[in-house]
């Protein structure tokens, strides 16, 4: 008989180590998680490169099965890319522009970070402040033009001031030489930098609140502030029109829900059986929709159309074209497109045009009944 190794010996370890073979990774679907080990093994030996998901009918290639899936080093979500963080959630936003391009460079394998999507959700939100600074500045722009116009005294720092309040807090009440001209009473000639300090402190103040209605000036009556203690009321106007809201939280809502509306549909509920964290990850990305609605919705005004009114009409009662039938029609193509590139490019459903154009009706139909069950409460 041969001589077989002591298991043992420290110069043997080595050997025993060397020889075993590492243990294989288990085999899942991608879509649904079920094990494909078996139905891979019996495929290969056959000589197939390729077969199908016995639980979802998934298409899937043996070799890139067992190949761990590589994100694009654009994408905000990669593992192991040699792109800085704003690169990649630049990359990433950009392509979201181009839906059926993007989601055909994200493979199902590839797993999801928590901190990519806290990432992509603080750029999406970085865009809604563009968007509301550029409504902010149609609005004072005028004002700051005609100031330069009429040669008005003060015309620069008022200008700039107006200018400075619609970036730090596009949503707020107040304008920005407003608050400038009563620091100025409060504090006095001669105090310039004091001013500016007073006036940065309290954009600041706006910024951390800016749905605050009212603000203190002054203190003990002085020769130049005989009045003493101000309270001034903004006087801006708001972002959004009161009948504005309703469509546009609406939209805003149906965005992000529509992923969850395949739940509803038998192709993805109980053939594709999808996994939880796909849905997550198509709600996630889904949430840059909110970005053109909102920007369509602050643009709708200066076209001409007017909110109120039936949302089934594209035609109010003085008659110009609806903004709430329009925003919601347009809501509703967005969405639509988006689920059809993802269901079609990223989960590889059939009838892909179907299943978007179903999720978004869905959604903007269920967001809509939900606003307007909470007036009927």
């Amino acid at each position: 008989m041969g001589h077989v190794p002591d298991k043992s010996s420290p110069n043997t370890k080595n050997a025993w180590r060397v020889a075993s073979p590492a243990p294989r990774r288990s085999l899942e679907c991608p879509r649904c998680g079920h094990h494909l080990d078996g139905n891979a093994d019996a495929a290969e030996a056959r000589g197939e490169t390729r077969g199908v998901c016995t639980e979802c009918a998934l298409p899937v290639e043996w070799s890139k099965l067992r190949a761990d899936a590589i994100a694009p080093k654009w994408f905000v979500e990669a593992q192991h890319s040699k792109y800085w963080w704003p690169r990649r959630l630049t990359g990433t936003l950009l392509r979201c522009v181009r839906p059926f391009h993007f989601w055909s460079a994200i493979d199902l394998a590839i797993p999801f970070s928590r901190r990519g999507a806290i990432v992509f959700l603080i750029g999406v939100a970085a865009l809604l402040h563009v968007v509301a600074v550029g409504q902010r500045l149609a609005y004072v722009g005028p004002a700051c033009l005609d100031r330069f116009r009429w040669k008005m005294r003060n015309a620069e720092t008022e200008s700039a001031a107006d200018i400075a309040l619609a970036i730090v807090a596009p949503t707020a009440r107040f304008e920005g030489s407003d608050i400038l001209s009563w620091t100025r009473s409060e504090v006095g000639p001669g105090a310039a930098s004091e001013v500016a300090l007073r006036t940065a402190a309290r954009f600041a103040l706006i910024a951390i609140s800016p749905m605050r209605r009212e603000m203190s000036f002054g203190g003990a009556p002085t020769a130049w502030n005989p009045r003493g203690p101000t309270q001034i009321t903004g006087r801006a106007p708001e972002l959004f029109w009161p009948d504005q809201s309703d469509s546009t939280i609406a939209s805003s809502i149906a965005a992000v829900l529509a992923p969850l509306a395949m739940l509803l549909l038998p192709t993805s509920l109980r053939r594709a059986r999808i996994r939880p964290r796909h849905f997550v990850r198509v709600s996630l990305y889904a949430s840059v929709l909110i970005v053109p609605i909102v920007a369509t919705s602050l643009l709708l005004p200066h076209l001409g159309a007017m909110y109120g009114g039936s949302a089934i009409s594209f035609i109010n009662l003085y008659g110009q074209p609806n903004a709430d039938a329009i925003l919601l029609a347009s809501a509703t193509l967005f969405i639509s497109i988006w689920m059809t590139a993802a269901a079609g490019r990223y989960l590889r459903l059939p009838h892909a045009a179907g299943v978007g154009l179903s999720c978004g009706l869905i959604a903007v139909l269920t967001s809509m009944l939900v606003l307007q069950w909470r007036w009927v409460m």
